[in-house]
């Protein structure tokens, strides 16, 4: 199978004589035609149980993303070759199947879950392959300006600690690559928290700054509940550590009682991902 596309391809680049783009993606799912997102739907909505294989990785791709890079690509005659292209992460595809399952429950509150599983494969083993499912070409991040705004997929993200320099640089670039999700920067504006960092997104309909603490329970609860956040990236936290030599009460309370109040809440209101960063 891979020995034929690979012919394919190299005929295709023979007979253009340098003139043509050849783009490799991985994964495809959109709401039109078949595709593994649209059948774990169905198949969700019919069975008890759905087995799904854990031992293929690949990273699973929106069609509108790939729509826009393609659309570049016919404009930019200077560009030839053979590419890679494919959403960012990897993913096997039981993962894929859960991600789809917790995205239709949330969509849906009350509707049916049902349980994957994994399943060993047909064959004793698997045949090697080169993972280009899980590959990004590095020319193509320069290639192409899209983004998934209108991914059915979306995400709605609280970032702790949003203000600082390394939490606002992640929300300038999450909003960038995913301007369809909704982003909620969280920070109690300390000394190292700095407003005019995220002023630039203030114009955005999906970005929203409240001014908190990570150890104020009753406003942590309300947030997650309001904003049905369903991803925390939690990068809160008091650094240079030579301070806390003379006075440990701030660190402890924001590194050891705010890191327990998120992670407490989120457990409540059923946050899916929990990414914590921790630096000195």
């Amino acid at each position: 199978y891979g020995a034929s596309k690979l012919a394919g391809e190299r005929r295709v680049l023979d007979e253009s004589a340098g003139r043509a783009v050849i783009v490799r993606t991985a994964w495809v799912y959109s709401a039109h035609g078949g595709n593994f997102v649209k059948t774990m739907l169905r198949l969700m909505r019919e069975r008890e149980r759905v087995a799904v294989v854990a031992d293929q990785v690949g990273t699973p791709t929106w069609a509108g993303l790939l729509a826009g890079a393609l659309w570049e690509l016919a404009l930019r005659p200077e560009v030839d070759g053979i590419l890679h292209w494919s959403d960012l992460g990897v993913a096997s595809w039981y993962d894929f199947a859960v991600a789809i399952q917790e995205e239709a429950l949330a969509r849906r509150p009350g509707g049916r879950p049902t349980a994957c599983s994994t399943r060993a494969p047909r064959w004793p083993r698997w045949p090697r392959r080169a993972c280009t499912g899980a590959r990004r070409c590095a020319r193509c991040s320069t290639i192409s300006n899209a983004t998934d705004e209108g991914n059915p997929m979306t995400r709605r993200l609280l970032v702790t600690g949003a203000a600082g320099f390394i939490g606002a640089k992640f929300c300038h670039y999450w909003h960038a690559r995913h301007p369809g999700d909704r982003l909620v920067a969280y920070d109690a504006l300390t000394y190292a928290g700095n407003r005019a960092n995220l002023r630039a997104l203030d114009g955005a309909d999906t970005f929203r700054f409240v001014h908190a603490d990570i150890a104020d329970t009753a406003c942590v609860a309300g947030l997650l509940r309001e904003e049905a956040i369903d991803t925390i990236v939690h990068f809160a936290a008091e650094s240079h550590v030579d301070r806390s030599v003379l006075d440990a009460t701030a660190f402890v309370r924001t590194n050891v009682i705010g890191t327990q109040v998120v992670l407490d809440k989120a457990r409540i209101y059923g946050v899916r991902r929990f990414v914590h960063v921790s630096t000195d």
